[in-house]
């Protein structure tokens, strides 16, 4: 068996062992995929995976039977050896104890480290401040952009700098908007005669989000606060992901991975390739629908892929230290796909002077990742995880070691090939590939 995934501490309270009637505790929030089942418990915002084995326990946690009668009974069931059964279950039951999954236990285990979207690497200065300078208000932000929507986040910015202007007008092209509604105001101003730390100032809706010495940091943490607040506003209406995600062929490959593991290079390759492009950050699931939603921002690549997209340097490239943003349609016309329907998930890890290699696993595997990545999961457990669920299980659920870019990419292309395969000429299913 393969249990919870949590790491596990010392009991805070004692455990009955064979003779207790285990129970879950109310409150959790359950999804099944495959005969697999991932519990959230809110309490202790935790995820654990039970594989198929360890789920058919579970879901016979009754509160009226011992783990050891329940070991006698799955045991007649399986006609397997009733010690090596019981044994296994106690050991199961001991480690949902310790998880705080039971009625009466307690949650301990130490959370997964929140998501990241950026700024706490960003060599930044000043904290928040006063907003005025020597008693003189701040200076007026005469250059303003359009309008740009991203997901629920409708915005504009304004700044005092014509050439900041022109390159946000630039990075953010793709999220061009027409609309003429209410819309939301970022800012970021130059204060030359401003006390030390604070020549640049980025703000949101008149309140300081950062003051710093240095245009490429202001720079950085204006974009890195829009995205910020498309992921805040965009998940009360949509389960959101830390993914990548391309389309080809009507179908979406959606990429999720942590920062750095090279889902934006990935990305980039596909776009090059002909994939259209939806996101390389957040990828919006419609609860009803099922359908990834575009958010085509600015692909934000790092230092370590420049070498291999060196043909996607843009005019601009010195802007932000230590990054590129690169418009889809920099990489192709027409690029920014429009909705699709999630046909593939593939986890993509780079590993350098690795062997390129694909493998399928498990929806449940796959699940417990997209639920492990998806921002604010628990202001809304029981629909995030049902809408996780239901794409797990319209999709095939892969693992990809990238150690060459143009092999990955193969790879993915040929998944989206056999989709259009009638069924009968399919081959069996996608097996482990190397390259």
């Amino acid at each position: 068996m393969r249990y919870p995934s949590a790491a596990s501490g010392p009991l805070r309270e004692p455990f009955v062992g064979g003779g207790a009637l285990p129970l879950p505790k109310t409150g959790l929030v359950e999804v099944t995929v495959d005969g697999e089942i991932v519990v959230y418990d809110p309490e202790a915002d935790l995820l654990h995976h039970l594989d198929r084995s360890a789920s058919t326990v579970w879901s016979r946690l009754d509160g009226n039977v011992t783990a050891e009668a329940l070991g006698e009974r799955i045991a007649a069931h399986l006609r397997a050896p009733a010690m090596t059964v019981r044994r296994d279950i106690l050991d199961l039951t001991l480690q949902l104890w310790e998880r705080g999954l039971l009625r009466g236990s307690t949650a301990h285990a130490t959370a997964s480290q929140p998501l990241g979207l950026g700024l706490e690497s960003q060599p930044l200065d000043s904290p928040r401040g006063d907003l005025r300078l020597d008693g003189q208000s701040l200076p007026d932000a005469p250059y303003r952009t359009g309008c740009f929507r991203a997901l629920e986040h409708v915005f504009e910015v304004a700044t005092n700098d014509v050439a900041v202007r022109d390159f946000l007008e630039e990075v953010l092209v793709d999220l061009t908007d027409t609309g003429n509604g209410k819309r939301e105001r970022h800012e970021l101003l130059h204060i030359p005669d401003a006390p030390h730390g604070e020549r640049f100032r980025v703000l949101h809706n008149g309140e300081l989000v950062r003051a710093t010495d240095w245009l490429d940091r202001a720079i950085a943490v204006l974009l890195w606060k829009i995205n910020a607040e498309v992921v805040r506003q965009s998940t009360q209406r949509y389960p959101l992901v830390h993914a990548a995600a391309a389309v080809s062929d009507g179908v979406a490959v959606l990429l999720p991975a942590p920062a750095e593991s090279g889902k934006t290079t990935t990305v980039a390759g596909l776009v090059r390739a002909g994939f259209g492009y939806l996101t390389d950050e957040a990828v919006a699931i419609h609860p009803d629908t099922l359908l990834a939603q575009p958010y085509p921002k600015a692909l934000s690549v790092d230092r370590g892929s420049w070498e291999v997209l060196a043909d996607l340097r843009p005019q601009h490239h010195d802007r932000v230290a230590g990054q590129w943003h690169v418009p889809a349609r920099l990489i192709r016309s027409g690029a920014v796909a429009g909705p699709a329907p999630i046909r593939f998930v593939v986890a993509p890890a780079y590993r350098l002077g690795s062997t390129t290699e694909l493998e399928p696993i498990s929806r449940g595997d796959m699940l417990m990742r997209l639920a492990d990545s998806t921002f604010r999961l628990q202001d809304d457990a029981q629909r995030n995880l049902a809408v996780l669920a239901r794409v797990v299980t319209r999709a095939d659920c892969y693992r990809l070691t990238v150690g060459d870019l143009d092999h990955a990419i193969g790879f993915i292309e040929e998944l989206v090939r056999s989709e259009q395969l009638d069924v009968s000429e399919r081959e069996p299913p996608f097996a482990q590939r190397r390259h």
